[in-house]
């Protein structure tokens, strides 16, 4: 069984469904704000401490599907920093653009 079929399903155990799922869908935006927010490389300590009242594992998981999907980026040459990617970036509108 490769890697990513091994994180799904342990992300699948940690997100049931229901209105947990709202509530997920709301600690990811909020880890996605604050990474759009960030003026440099985050852990996933630093979304527990300051962001997610979720277990650290919960936080983890939800980071790696989020650099899965192509929003979060692992800072290259580091295991445990991160970035927001263009597209995260984009999607919140973080540079403060009016798109027309």
């Amino acid at each position: 069984m490769n890697a990513q079929v091994k994180i799904e399903k342990q992300f699948k155990k940690a997100v049931p469904n229901g209105r947990a799922q709202v509530a997920h869908f709301i600690s990811v935006l909020d880890i996605l704000l604050y990474a759009c927010h960030a003026t440099q490389a985050f852990t996933v300590d630093d979304i527990h401490q300051n962001v997610s009242n979720k277990s650290r594992r919960t936080v983890y998981l939800t980071m790696i599907s989020l650099v899965a999907e192509g929003l979060l980026e692992r800072v290259p040459n580091s295991v445990h920093y991160y970035l927001p990617t263009e597209f995260a970036k984009d999607l919140l509108n973080t540079h403060g653009e009016i798109v027309k």
